[in-house]
């Protein structure tokens, strides 16, 4: 993934061609290019602990990752990464993300669905 440089997310940015589970080593390579304002998208969270969240959106990352950090500025518990945040005594400046993978949006509409 590659920073936009022209929002306020990018310095959270996990930069590379690859990701590697800090635990087991797994090695996803990224199969296109994304930035910050990419949408419809599979990202990784990653934690300064070394735990990892892998969640979807359908907004463009840069807007997702600023509600995500936002909950942990604010304190919020009722969502599972800031209050691991929380718990840890992480700060939000600490969350860095990745996206994984683009996938198109009739597909990310039927996964939602089907949930």
């Amino acid at each position: 993934m590659s920073p936009c440089y022209n929002c306020n997310q990018f310095p959270y940015v996990h930069k590379g061609k690859d990701f590697i589970h800090p635990e087991m080593g797994y090695v996803a390579h990224l199969r296109g290019f994304y930035t910050c304002v990419s949408k419809y998208v599979v990202y990784v969270l990653i934690c300064p602990c070394g735990l990892i969240y892998i969640g979807e959106t359908t907004q463009m990352i840069k807007s997702h990752i600023s509600q995500q950090r936002s909950a942990i500025n604010l304190g919020n518990l009722s969502q599972p990464v800031s209050k691991h945040f929380l718990e840890k005594g992480h700060s939000a400046d600490q969350l860095r993300f990745m996206v994984l993978e683009m996938i198109p949006h009739l597909e990310m509409e039927e996964i939602e669905n089907s949930v």
